[in-house]
């Protein structure tokens, strides 16, 4: 009878124990952060535009990773790749330049969620096959972040929870980046022309 008490007060410890312990799941912001600002700079084709000047400091920079020890066999932490997320970026990429004059006339805008909004308002005054071939075009592109970002998440090994947070870092990195003049959503959801 002691050895039944024991065992049950052991096994209702134990199970105390273990209920009162709190799970803290790791986000790595910043390393989104970075895949983020690397996959947005490939779709708007900002890279391209910074070549000219990284070639002119190419030579220091080698010889400075040439003899930073650290460096040598250290692999890039920020870069997510893999054949999804390469087909979702060049899908995007491809869509970018149909969508970049519906940014300029304030027909498309960047939400705050991530994704790309139809704007009514400035949306009335295009052609009726215009306001179809945005709406094509703002439907594709939301369905390709939506994978992305769940495709990030996989990636990365985040549980499915985590996608969210994904999704919001580059609702602020698609904003941060996106053009003069282009129309975007606070986290307030107040809209206004960058």
């Amino acid at each position: 009878m002691r050895l039944f008490i024991k065992l049950s007060l052991t096994t209702l410890v134990a199970t105390l124990v273990a209920a009162c312990v709190t799970v803290n799941v790791y986000f790595p912001e910043a390393k989104v952060e970075k895949a983020a600002e690397q996959i947005v700079n490939d779709v708007y084709g900002q890279d391209a535009q910074k070549t000219s000047l990284l070639n002119t400091s190419m030579f220091f920079h080698l010889i400075a990773e040439a003899i930073s020890p650290s460096s040598a066999w250290a692999q890039n932490p920020a870069t997510v790749e893999n054949a999804t997320i390469r087909s979702i970026k060049s899908r995007l990429a491809q869509r970018h330049g149909q969508l970049e004059p519906f940014y300029r006339s304030g027909a498309a805008g960047l939400d705050n969620q991530g994704f790309i909004a139809y704007r009514q308002s400035a949306a009335k005054g295009l052609p009726l096959p215009d306001q179809a071939n945005l709406r094509r075009l703002v439907d594709a592109d939301n369905a390709d972040r939506r994978q992305l970002y769940s495709e990030i998440a996989k990636a990365m090994n985040l549980p499915g929870s985590q996608v969210g947070q994904v999704q919001k870092v580059f609702a602020n990195v698609w904003r941060s980046k996106a053009g003069a003049g282009w129309y975007v959503q606070s986290d307030s959801g107040s809209w206004s022309q960058k």
